[in-house]
């Protein structure tokens, strides 16, 4: 009788562990991570947010009324961050499926700490540009040949340009969700699923706009997500600001591994290294150490070289090795890591895009 009733009372504990891990499982997608700085920044520099917001503000109400309505339907692809949040790839993959879809798109951008060549330049895609003339990530386009590529501060001017001489029917505004003084059809927001908030709103972390900001947004895309994972905490938060607004999963994916070195130092200059450390540990390269430099740093022979006598091997990103000495992007030793997007339900968000698009040739 003992054993029996202890039987009984094993089955009804059976499953317990699963039914445990299940309320794990789902508390970690629901939870939202906020990490903060440290106190003394928090008092020293929320005031100065304040007159982050204000400034902002003044500047968006001044910018739109010259705000232009472009040549063609335009679609932006932009964050709430100062970037790290994988823009380029990201409209890089955009081209080439409206490029399949029939379009013919063009990317505007621009262009970055660009030292030379003309206030507007517009090349045809595979195109060969000096990086000081336009830019890595202008280069970075031309090379994936899926789009002609405009590069200038004045936007619509880069893109009549582009439509003059390129003959785009649309256009891909990369970094553009803050920029008033082009009227776009499509907005598309990227958010990093590793770290949304960036520690607030600069100066006090790295967000240009506050999450409220989603209200602008046609669709928000969280990028370098986990396969399987749900990230419930994040997409509520998401629709706190808008409710309507469709969310996508997409994650960064290697290509290339055969060419890469199993051991190698590692040096990038992203807003976000963070990033390109996950993509070589998803790569397999074990890092012999993991250098960073400042965003958009343009690398000098003297620094290479040091980097060369740390470890046989190096490994960086596709933007990195555009920045490097012309003797470095052929030498043997120094690897490019190259990446590309998987984006969750494409066709969903493709056909989102392709109908805004549409609509606005229709209109035009």
């Amino acid at each position: 009788a003992l054993g029996q009733r202890a039987l009984a009372l094993a089955g009804a504990r059976r499953g317990a562990s699963v039914r445990a891990v299940e309320a794990l499982s789902a508390s970690y997608e629901d939870a939202l991570s906020r990490p903060l700085p440290t106190l003394w920044k928090r008092l020293l520099l929320v005031p100065l947010t304040l007159v982050w917001r204000a400034g902002l503000s003044v500047d968006r109400a001044i910018e739109s009324t010259r705000a232009r309505t472009p040549v063609c339907p335009v679609v932006s692809v932009g964050n709430l961050s100062l970037g790290g949040t994988g823009k380029t790839p990201f409209a890089i993959w955009l081209c080439g499926q409206l490029k399949q879809r029939g379009w013919r798109p063009g990317v505007l951008l621009r262009g970055y700490r660009r030292s030379g060549g003309p206030a507007t330049l517009s090349a045809a895609p595979g195109a060969t540009v000096a990086v000081e003339a336009a830019g890595e990530e202008a280069l970075i386009h031309l090379r994936a040949g899926q789009a002609a590529v405009g590069v200038g501060a004045d936007r619509a001017r880069a893109l009549i340009e582009l439509q003059t001489g390129q003959g785009v029917d649309c256009a891909v505004l990369d970094d553009g969700f803050q920029h008033w003084r082009l009227r776009r059809d499509c907005d598309i927001v990227l958010i990093d699923a590793l770290d949304p908030f960036r520690g607030g709103l600069l100066p006090l972390g790295r967000l240009r706009e506050r999450f409220s900001a989603l209200k602008r947004a046609h669709a928000v895309v969280l990028t370098r997500t986990i396969a399987g994972r749900s990230y419930a905490g994040l997409v509520r938060e998401i629709r706190r600001w808008n409710a309507a607004v469709p969310v996508f999963f997409a994650r960064t994916m290697t290509a290339e591994l055969a060419a890469l070195p199993a051991r190698a130092g590692a040096f990038c200059a992203l807003g976000n290294p963070g990033s390109f450390r996950a993509t070589l540990a998803q790569a397999g390269v074990q890092s012999v150490f993991f250098a960073v430099f400042p965003d958009h740093h343009r690398y000098r022979r003297r620094e290479v070289q040091a980097l060369l006598a740390r470890a046989p091997a190096l490994v960086t990103t596709e933007k990195d090795w555009l920045n490097l000495p012309a003797e470095f992007q052929t030498d043997a030793r120094v690897h490019v890591l190259r990446i590309r997007i998987e984006v969750d339900k494409a066709d969903e968000l493709l056909n989102l895009v392709a109908a805004r698009l549409r609509a606005a040739a229709t209109r035009a």
